[in-house]
């Protein structure tokens, strides 16, 4: 006989033909077994309740977020529709979003003209002509129009066209002045500035 055979006929056969671990035996390899399946049976759903319970909180998160949004930007609309139609036409006007080269020469023209003052010549520099954007951007970009402008007048009246022009409607920057006095005592004057606007 085999020796191992002959270990089992001498020690596990005499436990099985036990009666009490006959009777319990299946009943503990019983549990063994339904726990075995219900762990790999639970397992999978503890996992899935965890994630669902995380993604529950990190979307009540979100919502929490864009109620505050909400509300905040509700508190922006009523705090705008305040502002009088007036002060945004000016804001408008002081940094339009598009370029409106025609307008600021005709600004420029109109103070000339107010001021007595004649235009020889009105130049722009190169630019991309911009008119309004399909959609508006939150973080618009600050453009320039470089402009050249010459003209004659009288003392006073070149120097009130300048202070016309610091206090214009449209946000211009004088770069450069040149002042030249003819024999007749008139002033001829090279002005050389931008004007900006926002890209959108």
């Amino acid at each position: 006989m085999n020796s191992k055979f002959s270990r089992y006929y001498t020690f596990v056969r005499p436990i099985l033909k036990n009666q009490k671990v006959q009777n319990y035996s299946t009943i503990a390899f019983s549990m063994i077994a339904v726990l075995i399946f219900s762990l790999f049976a639970i397992r999978p759903t503890i996992s899935t309740i965890l994630s669902l319970q995380k993604s529950i909180v990190e979307e009540k998160s979100i919502v929490d977020k864009l109620q505050t949004k909400a509300v905040n930007l509700t508190k922006a609309q009523e705090e705008l529709a305040k502002i009088p139609a007036s002060t945004v036409s000016k804001v408008d006007n002081l940094l339009p979003d598009r370029t409106e080269v025609t307008a600021l020469s005709d600004d420029l023209t109109n103070l000339a003209a107010a001021n007595d003052a004649s235009i020889s010549a009105l130049q722009y520099q190169p630019l991309e002509l911009v008119g309004q954007a399909a959609q508006l951007n939150p973080n618009p970009t600050l453009k320039e129009i470089d402009f050249t402008m010459n003209m004659s007048g009288s003392y006073p009246k070149i120097i009130n066209l300048l202070n016309s022009l610091a206090n214009s409607s449209r946000l211009i920057k004088i770069d450069t002045i040149n002042l030249t006095q003819t024999e007749t005592q008139v002033l001829i004057v090279s002005i050389i500035g931008k004007a900006y606007y926002l890209q959108n």
